[in-house]
């Protein structure tokens, strides 16, 4: 069995790198939630779980340039803050060659190879789009919901090297550049 759960386990770490080793000290009660969640399972499956972790997900008809093309898009700063992602085929490809490997009792980092700042991700659907870039918000002068504040709550960098190493797992959108080009190339976002 494989959980799909949250790199959000981790908790804030100000910017910093993380991987599989770091210690569990979730900001909030949806990644404690998460936690008791992997715990449960493992406890029941043992050593027949894997576990991967995953950041934001973004795909087809789910990403920045359809919330640009929509005008619901917002380029919010908050000074050092970068996020994760993966593409939601990525995920995908890292659970079929787990399946494949059949590795079990393992966790895995599922990000992409960019951790980057929010809103560098709206500019470049602006610019792909064709569209004025969206003017910077302050963080503090945002009036962000408290689901979208818990999300500005968790800063780090997520390493995905021992997906790499132990399941030859490559993410073929290595950051939101290369996956946002090919959403855009191929209307994925209307």
């Amino acid at each position: 069995m494989i959980y799909l759960s949250t790199t959000g386990v981790y908790g804030n770490l100000d910017g910093a790198w993380c991987d599989e080793t770091t210690s569990l000290q979730p900001t909030g009660k949806r990644g404690q939630a998460r936690i008791d969640c992997e715990k449960q399972w493992q406890d029941l499956l043992q050593d027949r779980l894997t576990i991967m972790r995953l950041p934001g997900i973004y795909g087809p008809y789910r990403n920045v340039l359809t919330q640009v093309m929509k005008r619901t898009a917002r380029r919010i700063f908050k000074k050092n803050q970068v996020f994760s992602r993966i593409h939601c085929n990525d995920v995908a490809q890292a659970v079929i060659l787990s399946l494949q490997q059949d590795s079990h009792a393992e966790i895995y980092n599922i990000c992409d190879d960019l951790s980057a700042p929010p809103q560098e991700l709206v500019r470049y659907a602006c610019t792909l789009l064709k569209q004025p870039i969206i003017p910077l918000i302050d963080y503090d002068k945002a009036d962000l919901s408290t689901m979208a504040k818990s999300f500005y709550d968790d800063n780090k960098r997520v390493s995905n090297q021992k997906a790499k190493q132990q399941l030859s797992w490559y993410p073929f959108f290595c950051d939101y550049i290369t996956g946002l080009h090919h959403i855009y190339r191929h209307k994925q976002y209307g």
